[in-house]
């Protein structure tokens, strides 16, 4: 069986497969919070990524692009050993905001996301090693993929 051949382009900072799975990566949640710990109460990387996700969205909506599927390539957020308040908080509002642009989530493991697992039970997204469509394979840039 011949496979299909993938339309993937980018977008923003973004790539966008067959116009319909989005591929987002390394967000590293937290990592303002790691730099300068509690000592700057003003957070800016959220409100960051938030507006560069409504530019992507806007850019799809002008397409008439709706996206069936959001892979995030890993690193979501960024401690390794643990998940610290403001990462559960920024990363609970930001994959509620992805589903509501999306039927599905996919978090791919990064090697900052030792720690992943209790907030992707808490959204209810599946959480992988890799993910794995027709002849793409999604994974982290630290991980390899041996079939």
């Amino acid at each position: 069986m011949k496979e299909k051949n993938n339309k993937i382009r980018f977008l923003e900072n973004s790539l966008l497969v067959n116009d319909e799975i989005l591929v987002l990566t390394d967000f590293h949640i937290g990592y303002e919070e790691y730099l300068f710990g509690k000592l700057i109460p003003i957070r800016a990387q959220l409100d960051e990524i938030m507006k560069n996700l409504e530019k992507i969205f806007s850019l799809l909506d002008k397409e008439g692009i709706k996206i069936k599927e959001i892979v995030i390539l890993g690193d979501l957020k960024h401690e390794f050993g643990e998940i610290t308040d403001s990462e559960w908080r920024e990363t609970l509002l930001l994959l509620d905001y992805l589903g509501k642009n999306t039927g599905k989530i996919i978090l791919v493991k990064g090697n900052h996301d030792n720690i992943l697992g209790p907030i992707a039970k808490k959204r209810e997204v599946e959480l992988r090693d890799y993910y794995k469509l027709g002849n793409i394979c999604f994974l982290h840039g630290d991980s390899f993929y041996d079939e």
